[in-house]
């Protein structure tokens, strides 16, 4: 049944043509080749306002079109749509310890070219090295400036609402106002937001969660991280620091964590905490991969530390479960690598410390996209600038 098109109270009518926009262009994007009868159908938006937007898109030269199989069915074939990608350029930038990495794609956010630069190291050279970056890898893909459709900054740390990054223990920085700070060098469309949340919100636009509106996203890498999805939109909480799943107390006066507590689940799960524990007893590893390969080699000892942390993992999952009640809960980057060997001892403790009903419900799946060497919260990010509900223009550009 479309949903009625009736402007709901305190929301102005440009604002909810930009939000129906907005959701058109997401189900196009998502699934390519549905027919106008299948978008009305897919986002609940009646026929002329879809008819009427398909026109807008059609007219910014945005959409290429097709015909489906009939199938051996009588009468006339359905023409279907998909987003033309050449129509927008993204990019993404990601801050991380070992380094500083530039993402482009087109409109469907599916990664194109890819730059690596050395690490930085002090929060002086941000300004510098992000402006003196993007025009770089602008050139090596033959774009210029104004060719960007929008632009996402993934940065480790508690990034408030708004872009600024309140602290970051990976990188050892306090307050920058990287809106400020970047002023003019990067597109007047940008979000910039925490590097785990980002790689969760990319999970609902390109990965395990398109078609669902509440799920936990949780990685590892230098830190633990994550992303609370509620009722259809990231929950960031009251200054943008939710989700810090990381910082939850797992070992009562346990290994002291970066931000300087003891006990955090980031302390025994992010990749430096694992390797170090791996390397403790003896076993030769620096990345979760290796930590991966030993295990698949059947040592016993490896078997045994990702059984330990598995244990650590359950903890953590099962006050998740218990507060929120996710449908899904998505293991990414290294909990989606290691899944495997994490799962079974995590499933004990989720047996023996959530509450059934909640676990009933809750799907733990691994991330698919989080395993591809490009990272694509950049991307998200940059596409969520594109389609901002918010936004202060006419949808898209």
């Amino acid at each position: 049944m479309p949903r009625t098109t009736a402007i709901p109270r305190g929301v102005h009518p440009t604002a909810l043509r930009r939000i129906n926009a907005i959701e058109v262009f997401n189900a196009v994007r998502t699934k390519p080749g549905l027919s106008q009868k299948d978008i009305v159908a897919e986002t609940g938006i009646d026929r002329s306002t879809v008819s009427t937007i398909v026109a807008q898109f059609d007219a910014l030269g945005l959409l290429e079109r097709g015909t489906a199989s009939s199938e051996g069915r009588r009468g006339r074939k359905s023409e279907t749509l998909a987003i033309k990608t050449d129509a927008g350029l993204l990019i993404g930038a990601h801050i991380m310890p070992e380094q500083l990495l530039f993402v482009s794609s087109g409109l469907d956010g599916t990664p194109a070219e890819t730059m690596a630069l050395p690490p930085l190291t002090d929060a002086a050279d941000v300004e510098a090295a992000i402006g003196k970056g993007l025009d770089t890898f602008l050139y090596r893909i033959g774009a210029k400036p104004e060719d960007v459709s929008a632009f996402g900054l993934c940065v480790p740390g508690l990034v408030a609402t708004g872009g600024r990054l309140a602290e970051s223990s990976n990188m050892s920085w306090q307050d920058l106002n990287l809106p400020e700070i970047l002023g003019g060098k990067i597109p007047s469309k940008f979000h910039i937001d925490n590097d785990s949340r980002a790689a969760g919100i990319a999970e609902k636009l390109f990965g395990q969660c398109v078609d669902v509106d509440d799920y936990i996203y949780v990685d590892s890498a230098s830190g633990l991280g994550g992303l609370l999805y509620m009722n259809g939109s990231p929950y960031v909480g009251a200054g943008g620091f939710a989700g810090e799943i990381g910082h939850m107390k797992v070992v009562p006066n346990g290994r002291l964590c970066t931000c300087g507590a003891s006990g955090c689940a980031s302390a025994y799960l992010s990749e430096p905490a694992l390797v170090r524990r791996f390397q403790r007893v003896g076993l030769k590893a620096e990345t979760f991969g290796e930590i991966r390969a030993l295990a698949g080699s059947g040592s016993e000892r490896a078997l045994t530390l990702l059984d330990e942390a598995g244990e650590m993992l359950g903890r953590a999952l099962s006050d998740l479960v218990n507060l929120f009640n996710p449908p899904v809960v998505v293991l990414g980057s290294g909990l989606g690598l290691l899944a495997d060997y994490l799962l079974p001892a995590a499933e004990r403790m989720l047996a023996r410390n959530a509450l059934q009903s909640p676990r009933a419900l809750c799907r733990i799946v691994s991330s698919d996209i989080a395993q591809m060497d490009t990272p694509r919260g950049g991307l998200a990010l940059a596409l969520n600038a594109l389609t901002e509900p918010s936004g202060d223009s006419p949808f898209p550009w």
